[in-house]
């Protein structure tokens, strides 16, 4: 591999690359303690640093130091080149570019350390500024099993014994000279478009895809850390005036997933593309979508197991589908829902005469025969249960959407009443007349949710269709009916961390339409059991809150973290008061699978609570679902804090429509 020297002048970096060496070199002159001390010495002729020069070339199995120098610039030894070096001040020379994207380049003041023994080892990733999450298992778990991972002990291996970066794989002078070209033509780009020149995004855009494509030639997974090791950098993107074009300003010197392993839009993300994960997570990444990880549950699913009724994976495996013919993705609400079919008159299931039903009743658990099995019932005395649907277990609690949005102490009235066909209409009359009402079939399912204003307006916050109504006894996922989901945007456009993104980010985000068409209008909890329904909205990333071990309570000063999401979901509500956000809970894979389904369910059903009573979020507008283990982010059994997080997604699109208010 070619030897960079990197030399610092005033405020500009400037890399001299050296001639390529023979390729009959018998000794190893790109050993990187070698690099290291050439590069000290080269800025400073000092004897401490020629002794150590000569002792790193005798470790790579040089005979001499005219030698070892010889093999490292191919021509001629470093006295003969020593001009280059006087060209600059030896106080302003630096050590070769560190690998990490979180490094930054050392200032003209700093002299470079001599390379030797004790040179200054590559730091490790900086730890998350928040305190790690605990471990999700219920608190019936032991304690020692209930600990995240521990932090490394040691730091990471000094640069003199492993290379910080991959060694590219084409001639670094080539990749210097198509590397800069690049990104001067990204960064005046880029400039343009922050002017106002809206068309130079396209230039923009072909230039990343230029640079991302360099460095993968080159060797490097990372575009960041080979903008690093070429010393260059590239300025962020203005975000597009158009929610639907694309993505957030990104910070490329921020913690949030590098650029280069987002694919671009006009590269289809197939479905088992991974997610992306820092640089110091060394486990497996797990599939961008919740249907993929479904698919894998399934493949790797003990052949003993019977599953009941066909799942979204297991349907889709047996009866593989071509994935749909790549479409434009819609650009609006409307757009993704033009091909849906006008509602019934979502009035008449309001307005239906009912019988009075004593508030204390329970819901009727499915009967057998049944493709639904009861596996456990951790909250009985508030109607929640744990069934299995094929080889995939749920939790329902509608006691928790109830007990959010009915507040005894604030003078809500809360009455239900018997309609047909088995239905129950609850009713919750607030002290300023306001009225939630929701129709729920009898199994607890939500069917129909509206807001109904004082002023006689009703708000649909989740539509109500009495042709694709299905029994709970007999569900079936309708997910089944949809091709494979590819994504035809960016991955960063498709995933957002919150932890990185400012409040307009946010908003920007959580604006933005469904990836496809939407088919048919859902049942909220058909969406929740779907994967591949939710799949078709994005998805919002919350994960440095921090729960308390095996609860779902968080520590007051922990409220903070949601601002960001709070203040975005206000603003959407300010514009259409229909909106509605589910919010996933989401644990490692530490304990039993019901215990964690249920921690996670709570844990999100805390977070609505806390949108609600610190930010004024109407409850009525949260939906929440736990999913335990079963969405992993990172494939491991063992405590990660990245598997420990919480996810919303605007599923509005999928359960009411885009024009929602009567």
């Amino acid at each position: 591999m070619p030897i960079k020297n990197w030399l610092l002048t005033g405020t500009s970096l400037t890399m001299l690359m050296l001639a390529p060496l023979s390729a009959a070199t018998a000794q190893d002159a790109t050993d990187p303690a070698l690099v290291k001390a050439y590069a000290a010495f080269q800025a400073d002729q000092s004897a401490a640093n020629r002794d150590a020069l000569n002792q790193a070339c005798i470790a790579a199995g040089f005979q001499s130091l005219d030698d070892c120098i010889a093999a490292i610039t191919g021509q001629r030894p470093v006295e003969e080149t020593s001009s280059s070096a006087e060209a600059q001040p030896s106080s302003e020379a630096a050590p070769p570019a560190e690998a990490s994207s979180e490094a930054p380049p050392p200032s003209s003041a700093e002299s470079p350390p001599p390379a030797s023994s004790e040179a200054a080892p590559q730091p490790a990733a900086a730890p998350s500024e928040a305190a790690p999450p605990a471990t999700d298992v219920s608190s019936e778990q032991p304690s020692s099993a209930e600990q995240p991972a521990p932090a490394p002990a040691e730091p990471a291996a000094p640069m003199s014994s492993e290379p910080a970066a991959p060694a590219p794989s084409a001639d670094t002078t080539d990749i210097l000279g198509q590397l800069t070209a690049a990104v001067d033509a990204y960064n005046a780009a880029a400039a343009e478009v922050d002017a106002g020149n809206g068309d130079a995004r396209v230039k923009a855009d072909a230039a990343r895809a230029q640079i991302d494509a360099i460095c993968t030639d080159a060797g490097f997974t990372d575009t960041t850390a080979c903008l690093a090791q070429f010393g260059l950098s590239i300025a962020p993107l203005p975000p597009a005036p158009d929610a639907s074009a694309s993505a957030p300003a990104t910070d490329t010197s921020s913690s949030a997933a590098p650029a280069s392993d987002m694919p671009q839009a006009s590269e289809p993300v197939d479905q088992n593309a991974v997610e992306v994960l820092p640089p110091d997570v060394s486990s497996e990444a797990a599939p961008i979508l919740d249907s993929a990880k479904d698919q894998e549950n399934a493949s790797s699913a003990p052949s003993s197991a019977e599953p009941t009724a066909p799942d979204a994976s297991s349907s889709s495996a047996e009866q593989p589908q071509q994935p749909a013919a790549p479409v434009e993705p819609p650009k609006t609400d409307a757009d993704a829902q033009a091909s849906l079919q006008p509602l019934p008159d979502q009035q008449a299931v309001i307005t239906e005469q009912g019988k009075p039903k004593a508030p204390d009743f329970v819901f009727v658990q499915p009967p057998p025969p049944s493709d639904v099995q009861v596996v456990d019932k951790p909250k009985q005395d508030k109607g929640g249960i744990v069934f299995k649907i094929g080889i995939n277990i749920y939790i329902n609690n509608q006691a928790q959407t109830r007990d959010r949005i009915y507040d005894r102490d604030r003078g809500d009235q809360i009455y239900y009443e018997d309609l047909s066909k088995g239905r129950v209409r609850e009713t919750i009359e607030r002290k300023d007349g306001t009225k939630i009402v929701t129709i729920y079939d009898r199994y607890g399912d939500v069917l129909q949710r509206s807001k109904v204003l004082r002023d006689g307006r009703t708000i649909i916050l989740a539509a109500y269709d009495p042709r694709d109504e299905q029994d709970l006894g007999q569900w079936r996922d309708p997910g089944d009916e949809l091709p494979p989901l590819v994504l035809h945007i960016p991955a960063n456009q498709y995933i957002l961390d919150a932890d990185t993104a400012d409040e307009s980010q946010v908003e920007d985000f959580l604006s933005r339409p469904p990836v496809e068409q939407v088919r048919r209008i859902y049942s909220i909890d058909e969406v929740k059991r779907s994967a591949r329904l939710r799949d078709s909205v994005r998805r919002l990333e919350i994960g440095d809150l921090t729960f308390q071990t095996g609860k779902a309570t968080i520590d007051r000063n922990q409220v903070g973290s949601l601002a960001t999401v709070a203040k975005a979901i206000q603003k959407l509500l300010d514009r259409n008061p229909a909106e509605v956000f589910l919010i996933e809970g989401h644990t490692d894979a530490v304990g039993s699978d019901v215990s964690n389904l249920v921690l996670s369910d709570e844990r999100a059903n805390t977070v609505a609570r806390i949108l609600s009573d610190f930010y004024d979020i109407p409850a009525e507008n949260l939906v929440t679902q736990g999913y335990g283990e079963r969405y992993l982010k990172v494939k491991t059994d063992g405590p990660e804090a990245l598997n420990r997080r919480v996810t919303v997604k605007r599923i509005t699109p999928l359960v009411t429509y885009e024009t929602a208010q009567n």
